[in-house]
């Protein structure tokens, strides 16, 4: 592990990153509040994050994560804010990845009061990391180690909890995402590549089993889950993986599913026996369900 206790420099990470981990910081720093993660969805207008709270002032958040923050660049970005009609009377916080002197800092909060919010605070690099070492030092361990932080806001909601903290719906609905791949739910005919199908089934199956994905990122188990009856469920989901991993496998030996012949391994041409495929297609039919049952929120239905 490396050494938490020098200056970590953020400014030298990815904004993407950056913003990632700050979503992270957020979730655990305001427990009480709704976190909504705009940055990742594109058009947001400037604002990344923004954390809510009935009757109370929504908090936007500005993620900054340059070598050199300008007061230009700064003011740009809130005029945009200024335009939504969520930033009228919010307050407002901007995290810098890298140094804000004192005086750039007295600027950037006289510039948001001009623009209509009720308070505003800008919190430099080092700022944020000794913020990070009182009320989340596991997600700055994580961040500086190089564990890869998830792609997905629902994912990262549980990757910032222990799994005493999570509850059993969070870590369901976080192994239920692992269902939404191609591998189950597209017709086997349609399938691209058949050593990625079965790939993608071992990978689940790890996934369900220890909580780490193939990225790296490592959540709470099935074994986490607390209520018995979904416990079950989701033992009796691994086992239809297993058998459709041994289905799959049936078939390639029997030929009802085999490669066109070029010898390319991730030619996705092949050929399959309809009887095969209707099997196939009936055992993932029947693990989406299940998933479905396990989290109401969960598409399960072929694209």
């Amino acid at each position: 592990m490396q050494n938490l206790t020098g200056i970590v420099h953020f400014e030298d990470f990815a904004g993407q990153q950056f913003e990632r981990l700050c979503f992270a910081y957020l979730l655990r720093r305001y427990a009480d509040r709704q976190v909504n993660w705009y940055g990742q969805l594109g058009a947001d207008r400037g604002r990344d994050i923004v954390c809510t709270k009935p009757r109370a002032k929504a908090l936007i958040v500005q993620c900054a994560n340059f070598r050199r923050l300008t007061l230009a660049k700064a003011r740009t970005d809130l005029a945009k804010l200024a335009k939504g009609q969520e930033s009228r009377g919010a307050q407002f916080l901007l995290i810098a990845g890298g140094a804000v002197s004192g005086a750039l800092k007295d600027k950037i909060i006289a510039s948001a009061i001009e623009t209509g919010f009720s308070s505003a605070d800008a919190i430099s690099g080092p700022e944020f990391e000794e913020s990070l070492r009182v009320h989340a030092p596991e997600l700055l361990s994580r961040f500086v180690d190089g564990v890869q932080f998830p792609e997905l806001a629902a994912e990262l909601a549980v990757f910032t909890q222990s799994g005493e903290e999570s509850s059993d719906d969070e870590i369901i609905h976080v192994l239920a995402l692992q269902f939404d791949r191609p591998a189950f739910r597209t017709h086997f005919h349609q399938e691209s590549s058949l050593p990625r199908f079965k790939e993608a089934i071992a990978e689940t199956i790890k996934t369900l089993n220890t909580g780490e994905t193939p990225q790296g990122s490592r959540f709470p188990s099935r074994h986490q889950v607390r209520d018995a009856s979904k416990r079950a469920a989701l033992d009796r989901l691994v086992g239809l993986l297993v058998n459709l991993r041994a289905v799959f496998d049936d078939a390639l030996r029997t030929g009802a599913v085999k490669p066109c012949g070029c010898n390319v391994p991730d030619c996705p041409t092949f050929f399959v026996d309809p009887r095969a495929g209707y099997e196939l297609d009936r055992r993932r039919s029947e693990i989406l369900s299940l998933v479905r049952t396990l989290d109401a929120g969960f598409v399960g239905a072929f694209y």
